[in-house]
């Protein structure tokens, strides 16, 4: 449990290390979710106000004049999440665009040894296929996730001074479907682990086969390696096709939540307003509350994967940049211009397995 504790903290560490650079651009965002979760929360409470003057029998030009707002309101809040997604795209490539050449000077840094156990297609995964990874989490979830909790959290509150019970029967209903949703979060994680290392065998089988291809044929070894294809491909997608049920309950898991929420809400505004507790327009605004958690909880099962991939990939970057090269040029002397003359003694090397190809040799190479 320590050693997980602290995997998961040096992930974080490392994200937060990777978007300070850009710090101001990442507030700035977060400036615009809240104004747009302020805005999609306010809308509502406008039609609320609607419904009641409508009931109390108020003029036409009352009606148009909020109906205006509201659509101000909802004009305001698309402009402003379109804003964001882009902003969002922008920041996240921006900030592992960085990443990815600090990660190919380090690669490029490192010995052969390491190069000689590790495939360029496994290589090029990790340096652009993690980073890609990476950058859709920063992009598409982090605005998402916290446009969702200022949405759930400004909810509760609006409906909590307008009657206590609405606020806590809204909060109790988002954490039972929460509840709902990460009960099956542990078996669509595993699979979608299980699909990024099947493809993973995929991509990098065809990148060896393709790169020893004229041995293979001059071995005779075409129809072995075009079967082993089909099998990694077999792999692949039994591992899409779990992965995607895996999904799909979940997502039948949020829709049931959400109709029981319509429900609840349909019958608990019908028993208040009959009792003279709240108003119509209150109940309306409850209805419609559900309704917009609707999305948060959808996009939740719809940006699992994308987290989960992110996940991994945050360790696999902080793995390789840990990886140090055994020699090190730390040389600061300055040879002076023309021919100079190169020797050596005692020279030995190996490939890291203990079995020296070369021993204690001295060699001399005069100038020019």
């Amino acid at each position: 449990m320590a050693t997980q504790a602290g995997v998961t903290g040096s992930r974080w560490r490392a994200l937060g290390a990777l978007l300070r650079p850009d710090a101001w651009r990442w507030v700035g965002l977060s400036a615009l979710v809240a104004i747009g979760s302020a805005l999609t929360i306010a809308g509502p409470l406008v039609v609320r106000r609607v419904v009641d003057t409508a009931a109390d029998g108020t003029t036409a030009g009352e009606i148009t004049r909020l109906a205006l707002v509201f659509l101000g309101i909802a004009a305001c809040a698309q402009f402003i999440a379109v804003v964001v997604a882009w902003l969002a795209t922008v920041a996240a490539w921006r900030t592992t665009n960085d990443l990815r050449l600090t990660m190919t000077r380090h690669v490029l840094g490192l010995d052969h040894e390491f190069h000689r156990t590790h495939t360029p297609g496994e290589l090029i995964q990790r340096v652009d296929g993690d980073i890609t990874s990476v950058s859709d989490f920063l992009s598409q979830v982090v605005t998402k996730a916290a446009g969702a909790a200022l949405l759930v959290a400004g909810m509760v509150a609006v409906l909590s001074v307008l009657d206590w019970r609405l606020g806590l029967g809204m909060a109790v209903y988002v954490a039972m479907a929460l509840l709902v949703i990460l009960r099956g979060r542990h078996r669509a994680v595993s699979e979608s682990s299980d699909e990024m290392g099947a493809l993973g065998r995929l991509y990098g089988g065809i990148e060896e086969r393709l790169t020893a291809g004229e041995d293979l044929r001059a071995n005779g070894a075409a129809d072995h390696v075009a079967w082993r294809f089909v099998e990694d491909s077999e792999g692949a997608l039994v591992s899409a096709v779990r992965r995607e049920r895996a999904f799909l309950v979940m997502w039948w898991f949020v829709q049931g939540a959400v109709a029981a929420g319509w429900v609840l809400a349909l019958v608990l505004g019908a028993v208040l307003v009959g009792a003279n507790t709240i108003t119509l327009g209150t109940a309306f605004l409850l209805f419609q509350y559900v309704l917009l958690i609707a999305r948060p909880l959808e996009e939740v099962v719809h940006e699992l994967e994308t987290v989960q991939k992110a996940n991994g990939a945050m360790v696999r970057v902080a793995d390789l940049l840990a990886i140090r090269p055994m020699i090190v040029d730390n040389g600061t002397c300055h040879p002076p211009a023309g021919p100079l003359t190169v020797a050596a003694s005692a020279v030995g090397f190996d490939y890291g397995d203990d079995r020296p190809v070369l021993r204690d040799v001295d060699i001399s190479i005069g100038a020019g």
